[in-house]
């Protein structure tokens, strides 16, 4: 073999080491980015009052039509109704005022509760009437 030969297969041998120690670093790297992405800390979360299915308009609330579901803090808008602060038994037997679809947070001005003004007219079907009268003892 001639010497030119000799430096060509050295100079092979050590791409071949220098590549293959740069993928290994760079792999390497990857992984410690990865680990590092998964144990940051996650943000804080509170449970939100949602519907577990859609509920149209008109919809009786029931236990089974609501449930709780984190949400993170920084999206939390003051008109959701909050699991710290706020018992759903509250709600049963409030009437869905606008439709709700599922999974959306429940805010009150989407229901309607049994006593306040305008329950009356959330119950009836499209195309009824009712009236009120007043009774003397």
């Amino acid at each position: 073999m001639s010497v030119r030969n000799i430096l060509l297969v050295l100079a092979a041998v050590l791409i071949t080491v220098g590549t293959g120690l740069v993928a290994r670093n760079w792999v390497n790297s990857q992984k410690a980015q990865q680990t590092a992405a998964t144990t940051q800390p996650v943000p804080a979360k509170t449970y939100v009052l949602v519907a577990q299915s859609d509920l149209p308009v008109g919809t009786f609330i029931k236990d089974s039509h609501l449930t709780w579901q984190a949400w993170p803090d920084d999206k939390l808008h003051s008109s959701y109704l909050v699991q710290t602060s706020f018992n759903p038994r509250d709600l049963v037997g409030a009437v869905v005022r606008r439709g709700v679809a599922g999974g959306e947070p429940i805010t009150a001005g989407q229901l309607i509760k049994p006593g306040e003004r305008g329950f009356l007219a959330a119950v009836l079907r499209p195309g009824y009437r009712a009236v009120s009268v007043q009774v003397n003892a």
